[in-house]
C-alpha cells in the first residue's frame, strides 16, 4: 500500500514494515499472498526455476518497540517459519520466545553432554522366536545428566538432530556399543549382533561406511556383528539422496541394513523395492494391537512379502505373552519389547543374559 516500506537488509532477507495495520489478518494475509508470488515458476534461460521464501512477522505493541527490538522479534519468528517448513509464515509471541529460549538452553546443554561425555548406551536385548536364543540388543542413547538423572530420548534426539549434533551421539553410540560388545564376548555371552540407529544426517554421511568398518576393524570384529537400523518415515527424499548410495556401500561391506518404525512412513513398499536392505523391524503400532484379526492379517502378509524378498522380520513392541505367542504363529523372525527385556544400562544386561540363559536351560 502507499505508506508501506520495503527493504533488502542483507543476503537473501527482506523487510517490510506495515504503518497502522487493520488487524492480524491482514499482515497474515499479505505474508501469505507475498509467498505464493514468489512461489511461482520462473523461466530462466528456458529453464523452469523455483524459489520459496519464509516469513516471519511481530506488531509493535506500543510506542516504546524500538526498530531493533522488532527487528529480533521477526527475526525470532523468521526462524521458526523455517524450522516448521518451506513457504510458512510465523507471528511472534511472548510464547514462542519462551519456547525459542528454552530451546537455546537444550542446544547449550547437549553441547555440553557431548563435551564431558554424559551420553551413554543402554540394551534392549533381541531374541529368535522360534528357538528363544538371543538375536542380539539394539543400542539406545541415554543422557546422564548430572542434576536430572537419566534423560530419555525424546527430550533430547529431536533437539540434537535440529541443532547438528546427532551424528556425534550416533557414534558415539557405535563406539560404546562395540566396547560393550567386546565386553559380552570376553565373559563368554552369545551375544552375535548390536543394533544401532542411523539418523537421516549420519545416513546422509559419505564416509558413514568408512567410519564404521574403522570402528569394527580396530576391534578386529567383523561387520556382520553391526546392524545399522535406518528410519522408515524420514528414509529417502529423492532417487539422488546419498542416502541410497550409503545404504548399498554398508550392505556390500557386511553389514545389515533393517528398515526402522516400517508401517509409520508413506512410502514403505517403494522403499522396499529400491533399497538393498536385510529386514524390517514393525513399528510397536502394528504389534500391540495383536493378537487381533486385522493386525494379525496385516502382520502375516508383511512376513510373507519380507520372505519373498529375503528379509527377516523384526517385531517391535511385544509387551505380553499373548503378543510373543502371535507374532511367532504369523511368522516374525525376532522380537524385541518389554516383554522380553526393557532398554538397561551395560552390567544390567549382563545380569538379564545371566537369568534369561538360565530360564532357557531349565526349560529344555
Amino acid at each position: 500500500r502507499p505508506g508501506d516500506f520495503v527493504g533488502r537488509i542483507g543476503g537473501d532477507e527482506f523487510v517490510i514494515l506495515i504503518d497502522n495495520p487493520r488487524d492480524l489478518k491482514m499482515i497474515q494475509d499479505l505474508a501469505q499472498r507475498i509467498v505464493t508470488a514468489v512461489g511461482k515458476p520462473i523461466e530462466l534461460d528456458r529453464i523452469q526455476t523455483k524459489i520459496g521464501a519464509s516469513i516471519g512477522f511481530t506488531i509493535a505493541a506500543s510506542s516504546d518497540a524500538t526498530p531493533d527490538q522488532l527487528l529480533i522479534e521477526a527475526d525470532l519468528a523468521l526462524y521458526e517459519a523455517k524450522r516448521g517448513g518451506r513457504s510458512q509464515v510465523c507471528a511472534y509471541s511472548n510464547a514462542l520466545a519462551e519456547e525459542i529460549e528454552t530451546r537455546r538452553i537444550l542446544f547449550n546443554e547437549i553441547n555440553a553432554a557431548l563435551e564431558e561425555d554424559q551420553f551413554e548406551p543402554y540394551f534392549q536385548p533381541q531374541v529368535y522366536t522360534e528357538t528363544g536364543e538371543i538375536y542380539g540388543c539394539e543400542v539406545l542413547a541415554r543422557w546422564r545428566h548430572p542434576e536430572r538423572g537419566i534423560v530419555p530420548p525424546a527430550t533430547f534426539i529431536a533437539a540434537a538432530e535440529e541443532a547438528g549434533m546427532i551424528h556425534q551421539i550416533d557414534q558415539i553410540m557405535v563406539e560404546k556399543g562395540l566396547d560393550a560388545l567386546e565386553v559380552f564376548m570376553e565373559l563368554g555371552m552369545n551375544v552375535p549382533a548390536i543394533s544401532v540407529n542411523a539418523s537421516p544426517p549420519t545416513l546422509r554421511d559419505p564416509h558413514l561406511t568408512d567410519r564404521l568398518l574403522q570402528a569394527v576393524h580396530a576391534r578386529h570384529l567383523p561387520p556382520s556383528v553391526l546392524t545399522v537400523e535406518v528410519l522408515e518415515s524420514t528414509l529417502i527424499e529423492n532417487d539422488d539422496d546419498v542416502a541410497l548410495l550409503t545404504i548399498e556401500n554398508l550392505s556390500e561391506a557386511g553389514f545389515s541394513v533393517v528398515l526402522d518404525d516400517f508401517g509409520t512412513g508413506y512410502a514403505s513398499m517403494s522403499n522396499l523395492s529400491r533399497l538393498r536392505l536385510n529386514g524390517i523391524k514393525l513399528d510397536q503400532s502394528l504389534v500391540l494391537p495383536v493378537p487381533e484379526p486385522r493386525a494379525d492379517s496385516i502382520i502375516s502378509a508383511l512376513v510373507t512379502l519380507s520372505s519373498n524378498l529375503n528379509m527377516r522380520v523384526v517385531a517391535e513392541g511385544v509387551e505380553t505373552p499373548a503378543h510373543f505367542e502371535t507374532v511367532k504363529r504369523l511368522g516374525c523372525d525376532v522380537v524385541q519389547g518389554f516383554g522380553i527385556g526393557r532398554p538397561m544400562p551395560q552390567q544390567a544386561l549382563i545380569e538379564w543374559y545371566n537369568e534369561y540363559t538360565a530360564q532357557q536351560k531349565r526349560a529344555g
